[in-house]
C-alpha cells in the first residue's frame, strides 16, 4: 500500500512540472556581452519551436539569446532578471512543440525564469557581427 501511495504522489509531482522541449549547454564566449542584440531584431513572433537549442548565450539576467540552428536565432525577453544565468552552464526551455511567450519559462539551475517576449533575430547580420 505504501509504494502505491508513493507512486501515485511521485506521478502527480510530475504532472505538474513544466516539460522540458530543448536544452543546451553554455557555448564559449567570445565578447558577446558588449552586442546590443535588439538591434538586430526583427520584430516579435508569438511562439518559437526550441526543441533543439544549438546554441545559447545570456547577455544580461533579463535576456537569453537562443539559436536553433546557425541561420536561425531568438532574443527572448524574460520577465524580469534571472540571476542565475549569468552562471549557468545549461539551460532548459519549458512547454510544449512551441515556446509561447507569457506561458513558458526558461529554465535555471532549479530557477524557473518567465518569458515575456520573443524577438526574432536576423541571423546573417548578427553573425557577421559576431565575426562568424
Amino acid at each position: 500500500m505504501k509504494r502505491l501511495v508513493a507512486l501515485l504522489a511521485i506521478l502527480a509531482l510530475t504532472g505538474c512540472a513544466p516539460a522540458m522541449t530543448g536544452s543546451a549547454v553554455r557555448p564559449a564566449t567570445t565578447g558577446e556581452g558588449t552586442l546590443d542584440y535588439r538591434a538586430f531584431t526583427t520584430g516579435p513572433v508569438m511562439a518559437a519551436d526550441f526543441r533543439h537549442i544549438s546554441d545559447w548565450s545570456s547577455p544580461d539576467p533579463e535576456h537569453v539569446v537562443l539559436w536553433n540552428t546557425p541561420n536561425r536565432a531568438y532574443l527572448v525577453t524574460l520577465e524580469g532578471p534571472c540571476m542565475a544565468l549569468q552562471n549557468a552552464a545549461t539551460i532548459g526551455v519549458s512547454g510544449g512543440q512551441f515556446v509561447r511567450a507569457g506561458r513558458e519559462s526558461i529554465m535555471v539551475q532549479g530557477e524557473r525564469c518567465p518569458v515575456w517576449r520573443i524577438d526574432r533575430l536576423d541571423a546573417r547580420r548578427l553573425n557577421e557581427a559576431l565575426g562568424r
